[in-house]
């Protein structure tokens, strides 16, 4: 849970500093949100596995929510990395 929002944290204003995220991005609440999301595409009961696939939810909320962040640099990498997520879901 820590660790892991930590990490998010770390990863958000890395990507503050590489120019990939919004510069006025509030980091702390950022983390806490995408924290919450990656639970929330973990809970079945919520979204049933019969219905919807690992593919589904992260397209359907997780990839646009990250979009929403990026500059343009990064929704260009977005873009190029869509295929790793497939890959990797």
């Amino acid at each position: 849970g820590k660790f892991a929002h930590q990490q998010l944290v770390m990863l958000a204003e890395w990507g503050i500093r590489d120019g990939i995220f919004q510069s006025d991005m509030d980091v702390p609440v950022v983390g806490k949100t995408v924290w919450a999301m990656l639970k929330l595409l973990k809970n079945t009961k919520e979204f049933p596995v019969t219905e919807y696939s690992k593919e589904r939810l992260t397209f359907g909320i997780l990839v646009p929510y990250l979009r929403g962040l990026c500059t343009d640099k990064g929704i260009k990498l977005l873009e190029i990395q869509k295929e790793l997520f497939r890959v990797s879901i």
